[in-house]
């Protein structure tokens, strides 16, 4: 599965683990942003945003999608920082192929 494949590379999921709930654990205001694997493709041709809770996409057939454009995670990313809706919270980021894009106002609402 896709995590055991990530994490023959010294462990590196343990340790992202680790780290976000050192980070969830700070009292600080945080914002977790873990896409799927991201491509260069431009955001109109990889379809809308789904924002989904934590732990909830395995790259399994049948999920809502298994790629994301760069250039939407950097505008997520940029729009955590302004949006109040993405204070304290951990979200996977995945691209809906065919879907329109997602209008701002649906982000950070977590499906």
């Amino acid at each position: 599965d896709g995590f055991k494949n990530w994490n023959n590379f010294g462990k590196v999921l343990d340790c992202k683990h680790e780290a976000e709930e050192y980070i969830k654990n700070s009292g600080l205001e945080y914002t977790i942003v873990r896409p799927v694997p991201m491509n260069n493709d431009f955001p109109k041709d990889v379809g809308g945003i789904w924002f989904g809770k934590a732990d909830t996409l395995l790259l399994k057939s049948g999920e809502v999608g298994k790629s994301i454009s760069r250039d939407d995670v950097s505008l997520a990313v940029v729009d955590a920082v302004f949006n109040e809706k993405a204070s304290n919270a951990t979200v996977e980021l995945t691209g809906v192929k065919g879907a329109p894009p997602t209008a701002r106002d649906r982000w950070w609402i977590l499906n």
